[in-house]
């Protein structure tokens, strides 16, 4: 259920009071209603009110020496201060008091001071809806595993989460205000093809985030590298834009992939080995065909995938022979 919006009357004339509690109340407000100082502090102690309507001249205290008072109970309520008698330092004072929002004099005008109140009311409202998304965003970045990290214009580390902690092994006071790259993505470990993305995405506010994961060789505090997976994004505030960098740790997964290259490449030498036993003729051919083509593909400046790619294709390429049976493979004349 939506919290109402709570504002305090505090004023003297006992009528007045009365009235702009019915009125307020009537637009669904929560109204509270204090006739002096002392009733008034008393109020805040028990309910935390948003905004209040404070007269200057009150029986026990001047309404902007209440402000102070209450101000030190509720740091966020807001004030309209009202007084019967207009003066050059009654407005002086007021305008002192960084919470005092609006200045009014008696009579009130009630039309233009609903219209106003409506306006702070709408204003809080969105401050604390914003307030507590933020709240959840910080939440969710905390209890993430994978490292959420966030960067301001200026490349330097303003939110450093626990995945981060875990992951690089510097606490969120080590890694604040260092450089969100260099921290994260050593350059020392980076090509400058991807650098130059890096670059190109912070340094261009047009484009709200890289299309596709990168990944990198980073380092921990204790010196020891390991394989990242980084994604980023970008998101406005009101301080600027940031930087969301997601990272990954994928040691696992580097694993788990060399592995299955590794089992891979066996299969293709195991299927070699088992073509070379039913042609012995060609003892070797598969293996020598693997290697040129290997080097050749270094020679061409071929990345270490197309290479590895090169040498088990060489293996295979006489995989035809397992199913031609032996008397021909074999056969000493012409076919």
């Amino acid at each position: 259920m939506e919290r109402a919006f709570e504002i305090l009357v505090v004023d003297d004339e006992v009528g007045l009071a009365s009235n702009l509690q019915d009125i307020l109340e009537a637009e669904g407000y929560q109204v509270g209603v204090a006739h002096d100082g002392g009733a008034a502090l008393a109020l805040c102690h028990e309910r935390a009110f948003d905004l209040a309507i404070v007269d200057i001249k009150l029986p026990d205290i001047e309404g902007t020496e209440l402000i102070g008072r209450l101000a030190q109970l509720l740091p966020e309520m807001e004030y309209i201060l009202v007084t019967g008698y207009a003066s050059l330092e009654s407005a002086i004072k007021a305008a002192g008091k960084e919470k005092v929002i609006a200045y009014e004099t008696k009579p009130l005008d009630l039309d233009r001071l609903l219209v106003f109140i409506r306006q702070v009311a709408a204003r809080k409202k969105a401050e604390e809806e914003k307030k507590e998304s933020e709240e959840k965003y910080r939440a969710l970045i905390q209890v993430s595993m994978d490292a959420i990290i966030i960067g301001n214009e200026e490349r330097k580390i303003v939110s450093w989460n626990r995945g981060a902690e875990k992951i690089f092994g510097y606490n969120a006071e080590e890694a604040m205000s260092h450089n969100l790259y260099e921290l994260i993505v050593p350059s020392q470990y980076s090509d400058e093809r991807k650098l130059k993305e890096l670059r190109e995405f912070h340094e261009n506010e047009t484009i709200p985030a890289l299309n596709y994961a990168m990944e990198f060789t980073s380092r921990r505090k204790d010196g020891t590298e390991f394989p990242i997976e980084l994604s980023l994004a970008r998101r406005q505030t009101t301080h600027g834009w940031q930087a969301i960098a997601i990272v990954r740790d994928i040691t696992e997964r580097k694993r788990a992939e060399e592995q299955l290259e590794r089992s891979f490449v066996e299969l293709a030498e195991t299927t070699s080995r088992a073509m070379a036993c039913r042609d012995p003729y060609t003892t070797g051919h598969q293996r020598r065909v693997a290697g040129l083509a290997r080097l050749v593909g270094e020679k061409m400046g071929l990345e270490s995938d197309a290479l590895q790619g090169l040498y088990i294709g060489g293996l295979l390429h006489d995989i035809g022979k397992i199913s031609v049976p032996e008397s021909i493979l074999t056969k000493p004349g012409k076919l």
